[in-house]
């Protein structure tokens, strides 16, 4: 298949894409419960996410302080790095909290 064809295929799926999508959102026919579950959902992958940078904190942490005890230049710099990684994910799962948030009060 030539640069071509695959670019002319390409576009016709997004601009066919882009149509269905636009015929869904006009219809005005979404189902609330879905987006109820979508919105619960989020909320509850967001607890888990928090979890998850809380661990990983904590395990950053402790690879820090045994890097430091052990004279492990490495073991700190890989410590420090877990814990800038938990930060991000901590980050984003508040994002995706105040997302399912304002999904749940545009229901209401």
């Amino acid at each position: 298949m030539s640069k071509i064809n695959l670019i002319l295929v390409v576009l016709i799926a997004v601009i066919i894409g882009s149509l269905g999508g636009y015929i869904f959102a006009s219809s005005g026919k979404h189902d609330e419960n879905y987006i109820k579950e979508t919105a619960v959902m989020m909320q509850n992958d967001a607890k888990m996410m928090k979890e998850m940078a809380e661990m990983m904190n904590k395990s950053g942490m402790m690879m820090d302080e045994l890097g430091m005890k052990y004279n492990d230049a490495s073991l700190t710099a890989e410590g420090k790095t877990v814990v800038e990684k938990s930060k991000e994910l901590q980050k984003g799962s508040e994002e995706m909290v105040k997302r399912g948030s304002k999904m749940m009060e545009m229901m209401k």
